[in-house]
């Protein structure tokens, strides 16, 4: 939880430093939009802030069907002066949801195990580089509690979203 907290910091101090600077490119600072996956706390929101041409910061929050769920991370992009873009991300957050359910299948409650999480992908941007949809894979690092309380279960994960 402190090194969440610190990390919040830097990216706040960092955000205000960059959103002084000039810059020349026609790129967005900061993109949102809707999409699945980890990145976007299950089905919900993600946003993703320039820090420098390549390097960015990823915030996510939405629904995963047991209950809130959030991550904030780092998203590295490759390639900046094409339209398809790969990228490398680490996050940090929720990687696994537990719901549970009465005897009757009615939602009893829910719980959330965070950890970090590992990913890759494509971004494929438009023309006039306002929007992008990704697609990508996450590779949650999951601790041994959360692993015994779900067994086998994938070991990667699919993401998809739209930003604008």
């Amino acid at each position: 939880m402190r090194s969440t907290l610190v990390l919040l910091l830097w990216l706040v101090c960092h955000l205000a430093l960059v959103a002084q600077r000039d810059t020349s490119s026609d790129e967005k600072q900061f993109l949102a939009g809707p999409g699945f996956g980890l990145d976007h706390g299950g089905i919900g929101l993600r946003v993703d802030g320039r820090l420098t041409p390549g390097l960015g910061f990823i915030a996510g929050a939405g629904f995963n069907t047991a209950t809130i769920g959030w991550n904030l991370g780092l998203l590295y992009r490759f390639m900046l002066s094409r339209p398809i873009r790969p990228y490398a991300s680490i996050i940090y957050g929720y990687n696994l949801a537990v719901r549970y359910e009465s005897g009757g299948g009615r939602y009893v409650s829910g719980t959330n195990y965070y950890g970090p999480t590992v990913g890759a992908g494509v971004e494929f941007w438009t023309l006039e580089r306002h929007r992008f949809l990704h697609l990508g894979l996450l590779v949650p690092i999951r601790t041994e509690e959360a692993r015994a309380m779900i067994g086998k279960s994938w070991p990667v994960l699919p993401t998809i979203g739209m930003h604008f």
